[in-house]
């Protein structure tokens, strides 16, 4: 199995979105209400990350040889200015035959690698609460630095933010 990240381009928008709504459904059953999830779809999606991949914004899929995009990630600037980071993770999603397998963390580092490289020297990213891989975060040195109640998913979300985006693997 060959696994690898790239920068999204043109054509790519209908397997994020399906990444996208897969990954709520593998991830959330059990937060998020059922009604939501269930009609959730991929097609209503694709237009948003068409306009994503065109603005030339941070996209990153992580595709499979055989099966095509498994995974990806976006970020930029930080849309919650009352937090005193400069950049944001967007989303980070795999479908959830490729957690556990270190590509989480490559998209991870690839596109926070990428919001440095666009002048950002600090970014946070938003993960539900409730959800288990929140701490994938954590381990990745994320601090918790704001919870929020979110209405629309009768759900809260926690920050994670990183004040120095240099990560020295090994």
């Amino acid at each position: 199995m060959t696994v690898f990240i790239r920068r999204a381009k043109a054509g790519d928008e209908a397997g994020i979105a399906y990444v996208q709504v897969q990954s709520w459904k593998e991830t959330y059953r059990g937060i998020v209400k059922d009604s939501i999830l269930d009609h959730m779809d991929a097609q209503e999606r694709e237009k948003g990350w068409k306009q994503a991949i065109d603005r030339q914004g941070i996209v990153n899929v992580l595709c499979e040889e055989q099966n095509g995009i498994v995974g990806f990630a976006s970020g930029g600037r930080n849309r919650h200015l009352h937090l005193p980071y400069e950049g944001e993770l967007y989303t980070l999603y795999l479908l959830a035959a490729y957690h556990g397998k270190g590509w989480g963390k490559a998209l991870f580092l690839q596109t926070m690698r990428e919001i440095k490289e666009e002048g950002y020297s600090s970014a946070l990213v938003w993960v539900l609460s409730e959800n288990k891989t929140r701490f994938f975060y954590e381990a990745l040195g994320g601090e918790k630095v704001a919870v929020q109640y979110i209405d629309g998913l009768a759900a809260e979300e926690t920050a994670y933010g990183w004040n120095d985006l240099e990560w020295r693997e090994g």
